[in-house]
């Protein structure tokens, strides 16, 4: 338990106070409504951090992260108590792990991976012991029921199965059958999707109220990819994300690789086995990828975390070879271990790195919605980054005068009517535009414009989503359809600067120099703001 409260601590001091550019703040919408996340849904994850509700002590977010800052500090009780090895070893592997930057900052920003690692661990060193019939049943059940969190935890399935082919006599039929049932009763966890949709909850993404938008949501058939063939310079963008050095630093990589050199001369059993896992942490999750819409800048961030417990099989590795060392080279590793840690993790723990992000967040998004003038609408790709924007109109009634329209749920058949009621198309070739996501952009556009007599602006989209039959003006960070005026931007001020507005400037002043703006005085307004950050 000490081990826990010192890993909790640690988590707990850079625990950031508000909202973030993350799937995290998504989920503390779904928290704060118990509602419905981004397929799969997150079921079990949902339901558990939900009982953080109850804690008299910061905003929404904030609670959920807490959440998520205590079951990562169970990840590393969880190797001090199964762990086999002495204090040095176990120490080795919790300091190795907690220098993995996806395991750190996931653990502190709201999101699922560290109880998918949670599962996983439990998981992997009951598989230890998967003679025992009770361990066999437990990891079935955990099985089922971490797939109520995150769908990679069947990368671990081969490696379980191995293990079980190894022991197959001393199973019977009546066994697998017993271990079926208990997937499936881990899985009901997700009997929690339909009962919640038919409710109507603020945020319902999916609405899995019946079968067939059940299975869309389960299998994640909104987030299709091109298939599994996919250009080789594509691949190899997807391929460059598995760095170790950008993960765990320099001198840990380092390390890593000395251990499995030294394990495999050792234990050749052993490290086959365990690489055998990080191979399917990482290469075959690579392959499942498939052909993605991710823009490139953002993949290794967006495939990070899937990563995690590699690392953890490599913190396992590096644990395992200290045994054939002695107790002063131990210590001396595990001085290196530490030394890896704190430069690898500087930006977080020495420069706040999460913190200073997170009131970046906030004041960019609060400025954002400032900006824009009264009863207008908004339309965003509705990602990562337009998660804060839904937190601030849902949760914290902030504008609630305006119309946000996430492009990422429109056109489905599970938000048929949402879709129609802001002027959705679900005809493709609608003006002109071919491709579907441009079609119901334009489509939007037009309707709110010339029908509903509202100012429309876009933010967020990429060049595949912008209608190249729509003119657009620039207004200061944003695209707008039918220029009405510069927006209000005189909230503003030199000294009220931090570096979330400091990038709104950037991004109005760079905008308006590349398009010739209509409001001259407004761009000189933004110019001189600009050269004075220079």
């Amino acid at each position: 338990m000490f081990i826990f409260i010192i890993a909790f601590v640690l988590f707990l001091i850079y625990l950031p106070p508000l909202i973030n550019f993350s799937d995290g703040t998504e989920f503390a919408i779904t928290f704060y409504s118990l509602g419905i996340s981004h397929p799969p849904s997150y079921p079990l994850f949902i339901n558990l951090s939900r009982s953080f509700n109850i804690i008299p002590l910061g905003n929404i977010y904030f609670k959920l992260c807490l959440f998520t800052a205590i079951i990562s500090s169970l990840v590393i009780y969880t190797i001090w108590r199964f762990y086999k090895g002495t204090t040095l070893q176990k120490t080795a592997f919790s300091l190795f792990l907690l220098s993995t930057e996806s395991f750190f900052e996931n653990s502190i920003i709201g999101e699922v991976y560290g109880l998918n690692l949670l599962f996983f661990a439990i998981i992997f060193f009951l598989i230890e012991n998967i003679e025992k019939k009770k361990n066999f049943y437990l990891i079935f059940f955990l099985l089922g029921l971490a797939l109520g969190n995150h769908h990679t935890i069947l990368l671990l399935v081969p490696y379980l199965f191995l293990k079980i082919y190894r022991n197959r006599k001393k199973y019977s039929l009546k066994d697998f059958s017993i271990a079926i049932s208990f997937v499936l009763l881990g899985l009901s966890v997700y009997l929690y999707l339909p009962i919640r949709a038919a409710k109507e909850p603020l945020w319902n993404w999916g609405n899995p109220k019946n079968v067939w938008f059940f299975l869309t949501s389960f299998f994640r058939w909104d987030f299709e990819n091109k298939g599994l063939l996919r250009p080789i310079e594509h691949f190899l963008s997807q391929i460059s994300c598995l760095n170790p050095i950008n993960e765990i630093g320099l001198t840990n990589s380092l390390i890593a690789i000395f251990a499995i050199i030294f394990l495999f001369i050792k234990e050749r059993d052993v490290i086959i086995k365990k690489i055998f896992i990080v191979f399917c942490y990482s290469v075959i999750v690579i392959f499942l990828l498939g052909y993605d819409d991710i823009d490139v800048k953002k993949m290794c961030l967006v495939y990070s975390p899937f990563f995690i417990p590699s690392y953890f099989i490599l913190a396992s590795i590096v644990a395992d070879s200290m045994k054939y060392i002695k107790k002063l080279g131990q210590i001396i590793v595990l001085l290196a271990i530490t030394f890896g840690a704190i430069i690898n993790l500087k930006s977080y723990i020495i420069d706040f790195g999460a913190l200073k992000f997170s009131f970046k967040c906030y004041n960019y998004t609060k400025s954002k919605m400032s900006m824009l003038p009264r009863n207008s609408v908004l339309i965003v790709q509705g990602g990562e980054e337009d998660f804060p924007l839904f937190f601030k109109q849902k949760i914290a009634k902030f504008r609630e005068d305006i119309t946000i329209i996430p492009l990422s749920m429109l056109g489905k058949k599970w938000n048929f009517k949402e879709s129609i009621k802001v002027g959705t198309t679900y005809t493709r070739g609608f003006e002109g535009e071919f491709d579907k996501k441009k079609s119901i952009v334009k489509a939007v556009v037009l309707f709110q414009r010339d029908f509903n007599n509202k100012r429309v602006f876009l933010s967020n989209l990429n060049n595949e989503e912008v209608p190249s039959t729509l003119k657009l003006d620039i207004n200061g960070p944003f695209f707008e359809y039918g220029y009405g005026g510069s927006l209000d931007y005189t909230f503003l001020r030199e000294s009220f600067f931090d570096s979330a507005d400091r990038e709104i400037v950037d991004i109005a002043y760079n905008n308006m120099k590349q398009y010739k703006n209509k409001d001259s005085k407004a761009f000189n307004y933004y110019s001189s703001l600009w050269s004075r950050l220079k």
